[in-house]
């Protein structure tokens, strides 16, 4: 069984889900970014809790 990462930004969040989901049907085990599906939300949040979240989806990520 192949295992894929894929890294990207939530710039190209339709073109990465696209992907893994042709990989997936494939049989391919993907892992893929977390990509929020509200942006505005994101720019509620602080500086400092929005570093918190980065360096945690970041390491969930890896």
């Amino acid at each position: 069984m192949k295992n894929v990462v894929i890294c990207g930004s939530r710039k190209f969040k339709a073109e990465i889900r696209d992907f893994a989901r042709k990989l997936k049907k494939l049989g391919v085990v993907v892992y893929e970014p977390y990509l929020h599906s509200n942006p505005k939300a994101w720019e509620t949040l602080s500086e400092e809790y929005k570093k918190f979240l980065a360096l945690g989806l970041t390491h969930d990520h890896i």
